[in-house]
């Protein structure tokens, strides 16, 4: 995770958003590293991208039940419930556009959940609407440390 964030810090400077970052210790999983760090830094560099200028973004690491709990929670322009229906999907085009001129393609997301799902976890996303900011979760199956 801690990568991620590190790779995501100047862009997220180029537009004046402060990065947090809270992580519990020992938050294990087994897991194809590559892939892992491709969804965590999807959720995040859209974070990024969506959020306007001079907002704050959350990432978190925590113990849930039997699961690590990865979220990010962002102050950018939330979630429609007909976004919030489409997240998913190949080649999704939700209301929210980039705020700094970033590219997207749509497929990010769709990317994000069957790698997720192939872990054996959940991805999904919540909002209390547009312009009240969105949180991403990904759970992953939790491992005991060696």
């Amino acid at each position: 995770m801690q990568q991620v964030v590190e790779m995501n810090q100047q862009p997220a400077r180029n537009k004046a958003q402060t990065l947090h970052v809270d992580a519990e210790p020992d938050c294990f999983v087994e897991v194809d590293e590559s892939r892992t760090w491709q969804i965590l830094e999807n959720i995040l560099t859209n974070a990024v991208k969506f959020s306007p200028p001079k907002k704050h973004i959350w990432v978190g690491v925590t113990h849930h039940d039997q699961c690590i709990r990865y979220t990010v929670r962002d102050q950018g322009p939330g979630l429609t419930r007909e976004d919030q229906r489409r997240l998913f999907s190949r080649f999704a085009r939700l209301s929210a556009t980039p705020t700094g001129g970033e590219d997207t393609t749509g497929l990010g997301l769709s990317i994000v959940k069957q790698l997720v799902e192939l872990h054996g976890g959940q991805v999904w996303a919540e909002s209390l609407g547009s312009e009240q900011g969105s949180t991403f979760i990904v759970e992953l199956p939790a491992i005991a440390p060696a």
